[in-house]
């Protein structure tokens, strides 16, 4: 529960998982998500730096790894729920299509041996689908 009353669950399993103690030099977890159990558990949790971290010391090491701290700020903003709000917030309203899109097809398409040989066109395309 934080301060604001707003409460947060973290599944241990994606918590493990979203560990970032073992981030390689591109940024990639190096952790094969498969070899973390189904059933792992917390031994101990603990906040640390004056509430601002939050450490889980974990039943079973898992690649050699068995603690992670999680800044409170980023389990915050992960919160699952917190998420889903902030999802539905951000979506864009349905639009569904109909007979109206057939007529802006010459704007948004681009032929393919133009976006492969020429840079201008492959900058439409990228900004097309931003």
């Amino acid at each position: 529960v934080w301060g604001d009353g707003h409460k947060s669950h973290f599944h241990l399993i994606w918590l493990r998982d979203h560990d970032y103690v073992d981030v390689n030099a591109t940024n990639q977890r190096a952790t094969d998500t498969a070899s973390i159990p189904l059933n792992i558990m917390a031994s101990e949790v603990k906040l640390t730096h004056g509430g601002r971290q939050l450490e889980v010391t974990w039943d079973v090491a898992v690649q050699g790894v068995r603690s992670s701290c999680f800044s409170t700020e980023w389990l915050r903003r992960h919160c699952y729920l917190h998420e889903q709000r902030v999802r539905r917030s951000l979506s864009p309203p349905i639009h569904q299509w109909g007979s109206e899109l057939v007529s802006l097809l010459p704007e948004l398409s681009v032929p393919y041996q133009e976006v492969m040989t020429d840079d201008a066109a492959l900058l439409r395309v990228l900004r097309l689908v931003h």
